[in-house]
């Protein structure tokens, strides 16, 4: 039996406080118990945890790790088959680079689980899939193969085809695309009627709409400017679709009504770094306080290889830095990570039955000068600094 217990160590559950002089009982690589005091088991190997903190694995909440390889992507780009808007049937599970270096090196900064989620240049371009940051075979690193339906909306699906001369090139041509899509997905559901495009694929765009327009996976729409979200949220409204907001640019504005019909947002990479593109000009800790006064759930992202992965704890820290409340900062790193995957009965806190994916710190995460000292992802060793 693989057993591991970490001894007193100051314990951030995330959900149940923080406690302190802890121990975590770690048995095939779920979280057992937490408490203080527990007995040390024969054949259980034991972790000093002494002044050192304990956390649970953080969550980037969008990647596009292993499509985009990180100094590498000339070789490595497979996030859009551009020569239709519309490809839902596409899954970023089947391009995913399962040795892609920067897997390890974002589970040494704490990272543990990602999203990684297709391009945006097209309006429906595949299927976004959560993975945790250990070496190993898929089997061993998927969390979820198909965790929504993932695409643009605004001014880069525009601007591509425009500039081809082709369709969509305007806003109200983007959202016509999308809602005959969606229209036919829904009478594929109700009535197996396909399409009368006599595409060779149709039928199997149908079968990827479907858990869509079933509210089983949400659509995860890459979105800034506020007319824009409005209009994503009114197609979502008319085909009764679970949505969130990838980026969020201005969405502030409105995150009463967010919190409200329980729509999320994954925060970044903007605000982190400088901004490319009007579309991404907002300011990122002001909009992270409005979200948090609202109550809306976010959480953040590197959107890399913009970023690193292993770079999202020092960029949040930035923001903790000016003064963002660090406790909210880390809920949003791990257990709203964890619900906008959607696993959150399995990561995003240390609470018994969970996933062990925990990390053992002399600091914050969010802290420049904090070493992270042990990483372990269900229950494995995956990263040691001695």
């Amino acid at each position: 039996m693989s057993c591991k217990l970490i001894r007193g160590g100051k314990v951030y559950t995330v959900t149940q406080g923080v406690l302190d002089r802890a121990d975590i009982l770690i048995r095939e690589g779920k979280i057992a118990a937490v408490g203080r005091d527990l007995p040390l088991e024969p054949g259980c190997e034991k972790i000093d945890a002494s002044g050192l903190s304990v956390y649970p694995g953080m969550i980037d909440t969008h990647t596009h790790l292993g499509l985009d390889e990180w100094g590498n992507w000339d070789e490595i780009n497979e996030l859009n088959e551009m020569g239709d808007p519309i490809t839902p049937q596409l899954r970023a599970v089947d391009g995913f680079h399962w040795q892609d270096r920067a897997l390890a090196e974002s589970a040494r900064a704490g990272v543990t689980s990602i999203i990684v989620h297709t391009g945006s240049i097209q309006l429906f371009s595949g299927q976004s899939m959560a993975v945790k940051t250990r070496p190993g075979t898929p089997q061993k690193t998927l969390l979820d193969g198909c965790i929504g339906i993932k695409g643009g909306f605004g001014g880069t699906p525009k601007a591509f085809y425009g500039a081809l001369g082709g369709y969509p090139a305007t806003r109200m041509g983007e959202a016509y695309v999308l809602r005959q899509a969606l229209a036919d997905a829904c009478a594929y559901r109700d009535h197996r009627i396909l399409p009368k495009s006599g595409e060779w694929d149709a039928e199997e765009k149908m079968r990827a709409l479907l858990p869509l327009v079933r509210r089983e996976i949400p659509w995860r729409v890459h979105v800034y400017k506020l007319y824009d979200i409005l209009t994503c949220l009114r197609i979502a409204r008319e085909f009764d679709l679970r949505v969130v907001l990838e980026h969020g640019g201005e969405s502030p504005m409105i995150a009463d009504y967010l919190t409200e019909n329980g729509i999320m947002v994954t925060v970044g990479p903007s605000g982190f770094i400088g901004s490319v593109k009007p579309e991404t000009f907002y300011p990122v800790l002001e909009n992270v306080e409005k979200y948090f006064d609202a109550g809306t759930t976010i959480g953040f992202q590197s959107d890399h290889p913009i970023i690193h992965t292993a770079s999202l704890p020092r960029a949040v820290g930035m923001l903790v830095r000016k003064g963002l409340d660090e406790t909210k900062a880390l809920e949003a790193m791990t257990i709203n990570g964890a619900k906008i995957i959607g696993c959150e009965d399995r990561i995003g806190s240390i609470e018994v039955g969970k996933d062990a994916d925990l990390f053992l710190a002399d600091g914050s995460p969010f802290d420049p000068m904090t070493t992270i000292r042990q990483v372990l992802i269900d229950g494995e060793t995956i990263a040691r600094e001695e």
